[in-house]
This record gives structure tokens, sequence and C-alpha cells, in this order.
């Protein structure tokens, strides 16, 4: 497995090598999903947090 990149400057985004840790948490149901601590590079905040939306609270958002 590769590392995912993002961004113009290619932070990488994903590294299967931080996933073997003890803390590592992954599930199969009720779908396939993991949970892992420290994965995504600090450098990399601001321009992720740039592209999701900005809510009020939590709840059922319409797209519009």
């Amino acid at each position: 497995m590769s590392a995912v990149l993002i961004g113009p400057q290619h932070h990488c985004l994903f590294d299967p090598a931080h996933l073997d840790r003890a803390d590592t948490v992954v599930r199969s149901e009720p779908f396939r999903f993991l949970i892992t601590r420290d994965q995504l590079p600090i450098d990399a905040a601001a321009e992720l947090k740039h592209d999701f939306p900005k809510y009020a609270g939590a709840g059922f958002f319409p797209h519009e």
C-alpha cells in the first residue's frame, strides 16, 4: 500500500506504517472502519480544515 498525497506540497496523509500500533482499532461491523491515532500530519491541519464545512452544531444539514 502506498501513501496518499494531497495539496500542492503533496503532504503524505496516509502512511500505512503508522497503522502498526497497539492502539489502532480495526472493525468490520456494521461496516469496515479503523480508528488510529496520530495518522494525519500536524503541518497539513490548516489545509485539511479549509476543505471541511463549518457547521454551528450537529444534526442533518441539506446539501444546499
